[in-house]
């Protein structure tokens, strides 16, 4: 019956369904798709599609009640990309309309206020999950511009973070990037940001804000 559109996306919906497995078995459900998406591939584009669009739904709702189901998809994200389902693109476009999606052009975002850390969080779960393949060649160029971006949009949070999350970053960073520069201000990170090259922005951050 697979061939049936309509089990094919009722397959997809219930797959996509993360936040009812327990968070350290979620990479189970990524590993199934992998599995199954050589056979039926239909399934395995339709979870992707739902993955992302639940991700920004997400922020468009953006319900406390909600945070822990939307962790748990940016995690099913992550783990998609380690069994080979999704592309690196689709990791760092999704990671920059994170820290983007509701900006306004005076900079605030009234949908992610400055005392808002669930899209922190969201990232931290993609690069915890994933931020040990982007340490070489391209990836790495992509992922360090990245990080400068994520470094600004921390700094726009009322500081000093919350303890846990503070904490958190700490952790993550340091697990990826162990020699990372952090900086205390803004204008510094954005100095370091003016300092990558235009054509360096173009070829490996397409997606930055």
């Amino acid at each position: 019956q697979w061939y049936q559109r309509r089990v094919a996306i009722t397959a997809g919906k219930c797959l996509c369904r993360v936040w009812m497995v327990k968070y350290n078995n979620i990479y189970c459900v990524a590993s199934l798709l992998s599995g199954l998406a050589q056979f039926q591939e239909r399934i395995g584009i339709l979870v992707v599609d739902n993955v992302v669009e639940a991700i920004r739904i997400g922020m468009e709702i953006n319900q406390p009640q909600y945070n822990q189901r939307r962790i748990s998809e940016a995690k099913l994200l992550g783990e998609l990309y380690n069994y080979r389902m999704v592309e690196s693109n689709l990791i760092f476009n999704t990671l920059y309309l994170i820290i983007s999606f509701g900006l306004l052009p005076d900079g605030s975002n009234p949908i992610d206020p400055p005392t808002e850390t669930i899209r922190i969080r969201l990232i931290l779960t993609i690069l915890e999950t994933s931020g040990q393949y982007f340490e070489k060649g391209s990836l790495k160029k992509k992922c360090d511009l990245f990080l400068l971006f994520f470094q600004k949009y921390l700094l726009g949070k009322i500081q000093p973070l919350p303890i846990d999350v503070e904490y958190s970053v700490q952790d993550t960073l340091e697990s990826i990037r162990p020699n990372i520069q952090m900086y205390s201000n803004i204008s510094g990170v954005e100095e370091a940001i003016a300092e990558i090259s235009p054509s360096l922005k173009g070829a490996f951050g397409e997606a930055s804000p």
